[in-house]
């Protein structure tokens, strides 16, 4: 009887240890941070240390999460925090309805683990965008107290219209090889391009193009909303309706506390920004440059006027942090929002770049909040 009352008072001891204070996260609720386009969870814990950030304010890190070869959910390494985490997608360049997926997952075990009713999502640049849509996905049982969105494109970025405008130039390409030309004449006279130099070539390089793949599910997915309801290629436009639109006039949910932080520097600066990234990190090496290289913006501008699209090309570069412009940027002014004034913190930080947004640690601190960071 001794023996056996000894290893009962010991199992309940064990379980006591597994549900006890230690296994819970000392903030309210866990942080799970999201990365954008080709990004890994690594950023936050290398290129931009926001984990050392939060580590000196006292909150525990519990690793990265990502999905293993048989499909678990795996940590990166076993750590002894439970108070955030950040996540690795599978496929970096993948839809966001795929992301979201995975997200979902990340969000549940993220609970289990630190043994919380709901966490904090702070999603930067596409990520805050998934983060977005896995909330419309789950309006009733997301489990998330807060959206923090850092540096977001909500309304798209123009650049992304190079899908649209590699779809019709194949389109034209494969079915007029020899007077396809012509109609990207048409077409740009249409748009008001007649007078833009170097059309042609622009052209070819975007077909020809072997540096960045322009059909990937992302780029389709960050095209600007744009609801149309032409039904084929002839007509100098591609049918259907894009994804933030869908996303962008969906419901969501009004539990949530929503909050965004919006990088703006000059519009030179702005340019320039670009321009180096468009050309690659590292031009020097001797890399193929950038199909953008020499003409940078406008391309944005030609790309949705030469497909057609209703999108406000006036007021696409009208700002913002050198890749998102500051209207994409603001969650307050996508078309649910909208409907609700107030629901959403706007927080602005001058001078800072898209790639730079994230090394704010105190703009993300405020986006965040004091009572979501507050040790227990």
């Amino acid at each position: 009887y001794v023996a056996a009352g000894a290893a009962a008072i010991a199992l309940i001891a064990v379980f006591l240890w597994l549900i006890g204070p230690s296994r819970r996260s000392q903030v309210p609720y866990p942080l799970v941070l999201v990365h954008g386009f080709g990004g890994s969870g690594d950023i936050w814990t290398d290129k931009y240390q926001v984990v050392s950030f939060f580590e000196r304010r006292g909150l525990r890190f519990g690793g990265i999460l990502s999905v293993d070869a048989s499909g678990r959910v795996q940590l990166d390494r076993e750590r002894p925090g439970y108070d955030f985490y950040a996540v690795t997608f599978s496929d970096h360049y993948d839809s966001i309805e795929r992301q979201t997926r995975e997200l979902a997952r990340f969000v549940e075990t993220a609970r289990r683990r630190s043994r919380a009713e709901a966490v904090v999502l702070v999603g930067y640049s596409m990520g805050g965008v998934t983060a977005r849509a896995y909330l419309v996905n789950h309006r009733r049982d997301s489990h998330v107290r807060k959206l923090i969105t850092i540096g977001s494109p909500h309304s798209g970025t123009p650049l992304a219209t190079l899908y649209d405008l590699r779809r019709w130039l194949e389109y034209w390409h494969t079915h007029e090889p020899e007077g396809w030309t012509d109609h990207l004449g048409q077409g740009a006279a249409a748009g008001g391009l007649a007078t833009l130099s170097g059309l042609e070539s622009l052209a070819r390089s975007v077909l020809h193009n072997d540096r960045f793949n322009l059909t990937l599910p992302a780029v389709a997915d960050m095209r600007p909303p744009r609801r149309c309801a032409y039904g084929s290629y002839r007509d100098g436009l591609l049918p259907g309706t894009t994804y933030l639109e869908r996303l962008n006039t969906a419901t969501h949910p009004l539990g949530v506390e929503y909050a965004c932080v919006i990088g703006e520097i000059s519009l030179d600066d702005s340019l320039a920004q670009v321009s180096d990234r468009i050309k690659g990190d590292n031009p020097t090496r001797g890399d193929r440059p950038g199909i953008l290289s020499a003409i940078g913006y406008p391309l944005g501008n030609a790309a949705l006027r030469l497909i057609g699209s209703s999108a406000d090309s006036a007021n696409l570069f009208d700002g913002g942090d050198g890749v998102i412009d500051t209207a994409s940027q603001d969650l307050s002014q996508v078309a649910f929002f909208r409907r609700y004034p107030g629901r959403v913190k706007v927080l602005r930080v001058d001078g800072v770049g898209h790639l730079e947004e994230c090394w704010h640690h105190e703009a993300i601190a405020r986006a965040v909040g004091a009572k979501f960071l507050t040790l227990r």
